[in-house]
C-alpha cells in the first residue's frame, strides 16, 4: 500500500512523516526535493514509472508529490493508493514561508525559495500584500487541481490539518492511537 501527501511544505509535513513512521511505516519525507525531484524528472524523461528506484516507501511526502505534473502521474500509477490532503490556514503558510526564507538568508543561504522572487532580507520582511495573495493562489491552485482529479478518479482522501493529530489520521489508516503525544516537530 502506498500513502501519499498531497502537503506543500510548510503545512505540518515534519510532523505528518513523523507521526507516520511511529505508526509504523517507511516514509520518505523529501524536505523539498533535490534528489528525489531530479530522479523524479529523470523517470518522467525516460518513460520509466514515476518512482521507479524510490518504490521501497510507503509513504510520500513533500515536494515534489504535491505537485499537478507529478501528482497526476501518482493517481494513475497508483489508483488503490491511499490519499492525505494536509492543509493550513494560508495566511499562516505565507508567513511561514516567508520567516523560513528570512532565515535561510540570515544563514547565508540564498538559493532557497526561490519562486517567491529574488531579494535580500529586507525584501522578504517587506513582502507586500498583493505578492502574498499571489502565493496564497498559486497554493490553493496546486492543491485544488489534485482534489479534482482524486473526485474526478472517485478516490477518497482524508483532509486533514497537523493540529488534528492522531484521531482522524489513525482512524482513517485504520490504526490503533499510540500512547503518546502527536510529534509537533517545526
Amino acid at each position: 500500500m502506498k500513502i501519499f501527501v498531497l502537503g506543500y511544505n510548510k503545512t505540518g509535513t515534519k510532523s505528518l512523516a513523523k507521526a507516520l513512521e511511529i505508526l509504523g511505516y517507511n516514509v520518505l519525507h523529501t524536505g523539498g526535493g533535490g534528489a528525489y525531484l531530479e530522479k523524479i524528472g529523470w523517470n518522467l524523461y525516460d518513460n520509466k514509472p514515476i518512482l521507479d528506484g524510490l518504490d521501497e516507501y510507503e509513504c510520500y511526502i513533500d515536494y515534489p508529490i504535491f505537485e499537478p505534473t507529478v501528482f497526476s502521474h501518482l493517481v494513475f500509477e497508483y489508483p488503490d493508493a491511499t490519499y492525505i490532503s494536509l492543509t493550513r490556514d494560508l495566511d499562516e503558510y505565507v508567513e511561514s514561508v516567508l520567516r523560513d526564507k528570512i532565515k535561510r538568508l540570515d544563514e547565508g543561504v540564498i538559493d532557497s525559495w526561490n519562486w517567491l522572487g529574488v531579494g535580500d532580507k529586507e525584501v522578504f520582511e517587506n513582502y507586500p500584500d498583493y505578492q502574498k495573495e499571489w502565493v496564497k493562489g498559486r497554493m490553493m491552485f496546486k492543491h485544488y487541481s489534485n482534489i479534482s482529479l482524486l473526485k474526478k478518479n472517485s478516490i477518497g482522501y482524508l483532509s486533514m490539518n497537523i493540529k488534528d493529530g492522531w484521531t482522524n489520521l489513525c482512524k482513517f489508516l485504520d490504526k490503533k492511537i499510540p500512547n503518546g503525544e502527536f510529534p509537533w516537530i517545526r
